[in-house]
């Protein structure tokens, strides 16, 4: 189990006219200079990548594990196309000590790649997300152009789904006694 996150990479893609580019930094110096990504266009245009989207959205028949863990090595592919950005994630992983992590943290402004499950990255022998050592984390970016959220209107009782675990092999937690209405 890991205790905290002492590295994070922060992956950024943004959308320059027509084209994407990715950069990325680090700790201790770790940086990658803006690059073209047509890779990410290419995604978006994939047949394959749009009808696992379909699949993983249809209410009728759900995706299979092959299906979503196919899209997800999809997407690692594109996102690590460049050898430079691997290897400045194998970096940040690589400064992590055993009981620590290195986080990724992917801020994707696009709102076309943004949309895309980036949680399901797949490294071809692992979930990303699934990983303890290496989180998967996405940062919002928010610009001066974006219009302001509007207030949520509630009619009626706001209902909060709570759910809780007490572990065998752990103390009792008091899941009954943290559940309250405010």
């Amino acid at each position: 189990m890991v205790g905290q996150i002492s590295s994070t990479l922060t992956i950024t893609i943004k959308k320059q006219a027509e084209d994407y580019t990715i950069e990325a930094s680090g700790p201790k110096g770790i940086k990658v200079d803006p690059q073209p990504a047509p890779q990410l266009k290419t995604l978006l245009s994939d047949q394959q990548i749009t009808n696992a989207l379909k699949d993983l959205s249809s209410q009728t028949a759900p995706a299979t594990t092959d299906a979503i863990q196919k899209l997800g090595k999809d997407l690692f592919d594109s996102l690590f196309t460049d050898r430079e950005l691997l290897l400045a994630f194998g970096k940040v992983q690589g400064r992590a000590s055993s009981d620590s992590g290195a986080r990724l943290r992917l801020q994707i402004e696009p709102i076309e790649l943004a949309d895309l499950p980036w949680e399901t990255l797949h490294d071809g022998k692992d979930w990303l997300s699934a990983q303890s050592t290496k989180p998967l984390v996405r940062k919002l970016a928010l610009s001066n152009n974006r219009k302001p959220l509007q207030k949520l209107q509630v009619r009626g009782a706001l209902r909060i789904l709570f759910v809780g675990a007490s572990p065998e092999e752990l103390d009792p937690l008091k899941v009954a006694a943290s559940r309250g209405v405010v």
